[in-house]
């Protein structure tokens, strides 16, 4: 099964792949708070600023500064 294509018409739920490239991104150091709450608002994302600050808060604690 492709998580990638698991919307109704079977195209690419691009929402998701932001958020996983958004999240990968962060956990590489390579992308602060404010640019990925950016990027995820780009794409309609609800409550983007909730969602990287519970990335910030416990898988990616290490890199909050």
């Amino acid at each position: 099964m492709n998580l990638f294509r698991c919307t109704p018409d079977r195209s690419l739920d691009k929402q998701y792949l932001r958020i996983c490239a958004v999240y990968r991104l962060m956990s590489r150091d390579r992308l602060g708070k404010a640019r990925a709450i950016e990027l995820l608002e780009e794409r309609n994302v609800k409550s983007a600023s909730r969602l990287v600050e519970i990335w910030l808060s416990w898988p990616l604690h290490d890199r909050a500064a």
